[in-house]
């Protein structure tokens, strides 16, 4: 970002706190403009603040994190369903037991996570946290208990989240909190994804992909090569962070890994229509790492200077680092039948 330091004129109602204020400005007039217009001048400096307190800490932040964080003032919404051939027939939870069968495509593991050889960085807990990590607003949460710094992670995860994800949102706390760190399986939280357009959107982005494989083979699916997803890749994997405040958000957001096993398939050479119920698993960790500190524990809530959020990601860090709470990985189960033609 270019720093910009012509004048504010139109900031009349924050001309004095703009007069005393001797950080930076980041970004050019248009951004300002946008930023003021969705957030305040207040808020602007308010992150420059902690952004410039951060590296000069020797945090290695950058500016769109801090935008990162400012994301839970607003709800994104939902993003358009893709228009494709590929028709989604139906999409539920399995609630017994699933023999996968061949797996035709996977994604990157975002944060590779294998122990004991390898550990995600949101995955890792102990008593060794760097506390210098923490702003000058949240500093002095490394010195309340376990229960008070609970209370705070309790406030965040109920303000993020509502309906029947609420109650599984406190038990994901709770399991963090109480638990070993063993994975968990939620069929509340399969329930309430399996109808979001981030799903149904990655289901057909998997089926048109699958459909271009097929016309290769001439239909038959156990000629096509496994079809892999990098972890850049658009529509690659699932994401939910359209709501703030329905829970998918604060229990998954940016989800690890995924992999489709094929269940059941059947082409039919006249009319080159096929059919495929595929066994789709969805992998995400419920625990933080530095850089979710650096990127949340400034956030606040819509058009107030409340650290509530923010605090809650900062005590849920201290909980997990400096507490040795244990982080679990998370499992959402699809059982999806679609139906394309080559």
């Amino acid at each position: 970002m270019e720093y910009y330091h012509n004048s504010l004129l139109q900031l009349d109602d924050y001309s004095d706190y703009v007069l005393n204020f001797s950080g930076q400005f980041y970004g050019n007039e248009t951004y300002f403009n946008w930023f003021f217009n969705k957030y305040s001048a207040e808020k602007y400096f308010d992150a420059v603040k902690y952004y410039e307190e951060m590296l000069a800490k020797g945090v290695s932040i950058r500016w769109e994190d801090i935008m990162e964080g400012l994301s839970w003032e607003y709800d994104l919404g939902e993003e358009e369903e893709i228009q494709n051939n590929i028709q989604i027939q139906s999409i539920t939870v399995p609630l017994a037991g699933i023999i996968p069968g061949i797996k035709v495509c996977e994604t990157e593991y975002r944060h590779p996570h294998n122990p004991p050889t390898t550990i995600a960085p949101d995955m890792k807990s102990g008593t060794n946290a760097n506390l210098a990590l923490l702003s000058s607003d949240n500093s002095g949460l490394a010195t309340l208990s376990t229960d008070q710094l609970r209370w705070y992670m309790y406030e965040l995860i109920t303000w993020a989240s509502s309906g029947t994800l609420e109650p599984e949102a406190q038990y994901f706390m709770e399991r963090f909190i109480t638990g070993d760190g063993t994975d968990y399986f939620s069929p509340i939280m399969s329930n309430a994804a399996k109808n979001k357009i981030a799903t149904k959107n990655f289901i057909k982005k998997f089926g048109n992909d699958l459909n271009i494989e097929l016309k290769k083979t001439n239909g038959n699916i156990n000629s096509i090569p496994l079809i892999f997803y990098d972890k850049n890749e658009q529509d690659g994997h699932p994401k939910y962070d359209d709501s703030n405040l329905e829970g998918l958000r604060i229990m998954m957001n940016d989800t690890e890994y995924t992999k489709i096993h094929k269940q059941n398939y059947n082409y039919d050479p006249n009319t080159k229509e096929w059919e495929g119920t595929f066994y789709i698993e969805v992998f995400d960790h419920f625990g933080l790492d530095d850089e979710d500190l650096g990127k949340f524990q400034n956030a606040t809530l819509p058009f107030t200077i409340n650290k509530t959020p923010g605090r809650g990601f900062a005590s849920w860090w201290l909980l997990q680092h400096h507490k040795g709470k244990k982080p679990f990985r998370t499992q959402m189960k699809f059982i999806v039948n679609i139906k394309g033609k080559i």
